[in-house]
């Protein structure tokens, strides 16, 4: 079988890593891959719905697109008609036992006010490079550096909840259980320093 145009085509959805690896990094070298489809879009002051995502379905799953845009150190973002709020802690993510870069999720609500907001079948997985796996900040250019510490790439998520009479229903299917939740908390991110880029298989 032939191998895949690009990293994710198979699946239609590449994996953290290769989001980190084969799309991020290069990007924020000036050198983008020829498979590179990911528009730039000032994501985090916009609503989803209101991003253009119809220029974004040929490569990737049904209700998951992909942008690159810039971030702040904010844990959230105001748009028109709600905001996007940081729902976990930064998740490492790792090639050959190195962090190549990290993960944290944000939830877009309607409102202005996390009192009041209205949470929306619209999330957002955002991908960070770790700073640790390029050369040294005085090896690098300024255009490099500005865009190291702020440009992400933003996966972004439509899921489509089930509504209070389905969830009620399903209980009452599978009765009462009191299992422990086993999933674990993400780590706090953490720059490895000295470790060298990985090399793309």
């Amino acid at each position: 079988m032939a191998a895949p145009p690009f990293p994710g085509l198979r699946f239609y959805q590449p994996t953290d890593d290769e989001i980190i690896r084969n799309y991020l990094v290069p990007k924020i070298l000036g050198t983008p891959k020829p498979y590179d489809t990911i528009t730039t879009e000032d994501v985090y002051s916009t609503s989803p719905e209101h991003l253009p995502l119809e220029e974004n379905v040929d490569h990737f799953n049904d209700n998951e697109w992909y942008f690159y845009t810039t971030r702040t150190n904010k844990n959230h973002y105001l748009t028109r008609n709600g905001y996007y709020l940081t729902t976990s802690m930064d998740e490492q993510i790792f090639r050959n036992n190195k962090v190549v870069g990290f993960k944290r999720i944000l939830r877009f609500y309607l409102g202005s006010r996390p009192e009041t907001g209205i949470k929306t079948e619209w999330s957002v997985h955002e991908f960070q490079a770790n700073p640790g796996v390029f050369p040294a900040a005085n090896l690098l250019g300024n255009v490099v550096q500005e865009k190291l510490s702020s440009l992400v790439v933003c996966k972004i998520l439509r899921t489509q909840e089930p509504s209070v009479n389905e969830s009620e229903e399903r209980d009452r299917d599978e009765g009462d259980s009191s299992g422990i939740d086993m999933e674990e908390l993400p780590s706090t991110s953490k720059n490895l320093k000295g470790t060298k880029l990985p090399q793309e298989e």
